[in-house]
């Protein structure tokens, strides 16, 4: 949706260490062949255990129940038609590598179609921001900012919690029970049909509301974000929220 091992650290300290889906690494994994007396045999084997073509073949038997398509169905009518959204979020960022673990808090703003600002207060002020005249991002703690033209940048975990009609062009869709449901939620695991940096992502729709309420995604490199989101409000806020201005003394790069 985004954006091998020698560019990781390059990406990483221009757009922020919180930011996982934009480090990625060269993955090579010895893969073998499965006939289909075997595939009966491996239908239950642990998604996270096996080779590459092993989590191929899980894949393509997971299914998505009837029950849970009807809900999707109706939270994606729903949420196309949103305006607005807001939401507050915590977020978990575990090193596949290091196992180091990082945590974040903040705040997401969205105005149909394409603005957002995905604003992390906790520990460290970084915005991302994708307005009328361009797309910034903005750390506070390196006084450095990036500018491109508006629409040029996305990250996927904010595309998956405010693009929800869009996922079946994009993913296998099944049902899952990874995450854990608070009532009226349903959990879904998406799965890229191209080769892509994510390996796997579940999310927990809310039926009620009709948004995102939790999202874990697990990258080919190993890397895992899980991400809470709460208090949505679905007022719409000034155009001037999308847009941001560096303070004084901030070095901008123009792409």
């Amino acid at each position: 949706m985004l954006t091998s091992p020698t560019k990781i650290e390059v990406i990483m300290t221009k757009f922020s260490a919180y930011l996982p889906i934009l480090s990625c690494c060269l993955i090579i994994s010895n893969t073998r062949a499965f006939g289909a007396e075997e595939l009966k045999k491996t239908a239950d084997v642990n998604v996270n255990s096996g080779t590459a073509a092993t989590q191929k073949t899980i894949d393509s038997i997971k299914t998505l129940s009837e029950n849970d398509a009807l809900k999707l169905k109706a939270v994606q009518a729903n949420a196309s038609q949103r305006k607005a959204l807001s939401l507050d979020f915590d977020q978990v960022f575990v090193s596949g590598v290091t196992k180091a673990v990082r945590k974040s808090q903040g705040t997401l703003d969205y105005l149909a179609p394409s603005f957002f600002r995905w604003e992390v207060v906790n520990p460290r002020k970084e915005i991302y921001v994708n307005g009328p005249k361009e797309f910034l991002s903005y750390t506070e703690a390196t006084k450095h900012a990036q500018k491109m033209p508006p629409g040029s940048f996305e990250l996927d975990f904010v595309d998956l919690a405010l693009h929800l009609s869009s996922l079946e062009k994009k993913y296998k869709v099944s049902s899952s029970k990874a995450l854990d449901l608070d009532a009226n939620e349903f959990c879904i695991e998406l799965n890229p049909i191209k080769d892509d940096l994510q390996q796997s992502i579940f999310l927990v729709l809310s039926e009620k509301a009709s948004y995102v309420t939790k999202m874990k995604i697990v990258y080919a490199n190993g890397n895992t974000t899980k991400i809470n989101f709460k208090n949505p409000k679905f007022i719409a806020k000034s155009q001037s929220r999308f847009e941001y201005t560096p303070p004084k003394g901030t070095a901008i790069d123009k792409l």
